[in-house]
């Protein structure tokens, strides 16, 4: 064996039969492999550390293992070998024609579509998507042409003057280019012969093998975009989780209770009754509980618009991506007094991010005529609007409130509850409760219903983190 590891090797000077039973063992092995790269590779014994008129082809394709197609083009010993692995180590004082430095440039990152023979002839051909290299394995001599797509023949490469006798082989006999060399003639002529008949078909079969592997591409893409579409279906036919859970916390408010297998109230929005399955006797887990199915029905959504947009090649919708605010922090009113916004009258809004803040912004900062907003019946922010009016009974605009409603369910990470109910007092109205931790009760308040997630939420936001 002349290479070490081969997993399909020819021996020397094959014949023309032994070469199509060669071809027929390998083509499997390299078919939908790409061309990383192409070298000429180290040996030992050989003067200069490496053999002229050898190169190796190293080969890649995901999910199978790497392999080399190692060529050798001496005179007398004209042979092809697959070897697996990444083959050969590569020469490093080794000098590069201009046909090696060629096919290099070419054939790196294309794919294999095909290894074929010349039927009756030491003719090998690998055929990539836009060209393919016709390798002579003739012993006496040994050449090679690279050939585009259109059939021309752009360069050979001249192992020896010995090369000129093959192109009668390739013409005919008689044909009166037989010593005018092959670079840049066009082997569609009349008189072209068995060469350019299999680059030829070589070229038709790429196209063929082309155009259907981009037909069971589109068909493939098409069955997951179905896919695609059925599951987003079965979502939008979902509970609707959010508003169940927002439902509940009214029903918690008011002290209610399960009636049978039903919790039952009036939807303070429609003014209409209503009815949601009870799955827990407990209220409080009954509404964490739908909060939580519709933070993961949202993601759902969020990742099978993602991927459709994905097979698709088209930019994901806005909504396709988790419901996230870039924030920016501004300077805070004093240390640890959290964040500081401006409402859209130029109100100052103070948001608590932590028991630390939320103390800090309730009861050293906030005076007792200054608004208090905080998440009805769920732990979150402590939010505060400071009118910009120092009058005593100084009121703010609804306007306000609301950007202040909206700031105090973001913070609270409320972005996936849908639409939030949120109280509204004075701070005069807030008492702290004794006992651990920093828990209040307040009097005197009234109810906003807001949704960060829709598209009047996310224009507030948009409007209160700009920069100045």
């Amino acid at each position: 064996m002349w290479t070490e590891g081969a997993k399909v090797e020819s021996q020397m000077n094959y014949t023309a039969a032994q070469w199509t039973q060669w071809v027929a063992a390998a083509a499997e092995e390299v078919q939908g492999f790409t061309i990383d790269s192409v070298y000429v590779p180290s040996r030992t014994g050989v003067s200069g550390g490496f053999p002229k008129g050898e190169w190796v082809f190293r080969l890649t394709a995901r999910g199978r293992a790497p392999r080399a197609l190692w060529v050798s083009l001496r005179p007398q010993h004209a042979a092809l070998a697959l070897v697996e692995g990444k083959g050969p180590a590569k020469a490093a004082q080794a000098t590069f024609p201009p046909f090696l430095l060629k096919i290099r440039k070419e054939l790196s990152g294309k794919q294999i579509q095909s290894l074929e023979v010349v039927p009756g002839e030491r003719f090998v051909v690998l055929t990539t998507s836009e060209s393919s290299l016709v390798w002579v394995m003739i012993p006496a001599r040994p050449d090679a042409y690279w050939v585009d797509s259109k059939g021309v023949v752009k360069i050979q490469w001249h192992p020896g003057e010995g090369s000129k006798a093959v192109w009668p082989v390739l013409r005919g006999e008689n044909s009166p280019q037989a010593n005018q060399g092959l670079a840049g003639m066009n082997v569609w002529e009349e008189g072209s012969t068995t060469v350019s008949k299999l680059v030829e078909k070589s070229v038709t079969q790429g196209k063929a093998s082309r155009d259907k592997i981009e037909d069971k591409r589109t068909r493939k893409t098409s069955q997951a975009v179905e896919g695609v579409d059925r599951a987003m279906a079965a979502t939008e036919a979902a509970p609707p989780w959010a508003k169940w859970g927002t439902l509940l916390q009214g029903l918690r408010a008011e002290g209610a209770h399960a009636e049978g297998a039903m919790w039952k109230g009036i939807d303070p929005v429609t003014q209409k009754p209503f009815e949601i399955p009870v799955r827990y006797s407990d209220l409080s887990k009954e509404i964490e509980h739908c909060f939580a199915e519709a933070k993961k029905l949202q993601r759902k959504r969020a990742e099978l618009l993602k991927r459709r947009s994905l097979l698709l090649k088209e930019k994901p919708p806005a909504d396709a991506a988790s419901l996230t605010v870039p924030v920016r922090k501004p300077s805070p009113v004093t240390t640890g007094a959290g964040l500081e916004f401006a409402s859209i009258e130029g109100a100052r809004i103070l948001v608590g991010r932590s028991v630390k803040e939320n103390r800090e912004i309730t009861m050293r900062i906030a005076k007792g005529n200054d608004f208090w907003l905080h998440v009805k019946g769920r732990p979150g922010s402590h939010v505060v609007v400071i009118p910009p009016s120092k009058a005593k009974g100084a009121t703010v605009s609804q306007e306000t409130l609301l950007d202040a409603a909206v700031l105090c369910v973001l913070f609270s990470k409320g972005q996936h509850w849908g639409r939030t109910e949120v109280d509204c007092t004075r701070r005069k109205f807030v008492k702290v409760l004794s006992g651990d931790g920093f828990n209040v009760t307040y009097t005197q308040n009234k109810t906003w219903i807001v949704d960060v997630a829709s598209d009047e939420g996310q224009k507030r936001i948009r409007r209160l983190v700009q920069k100045p």
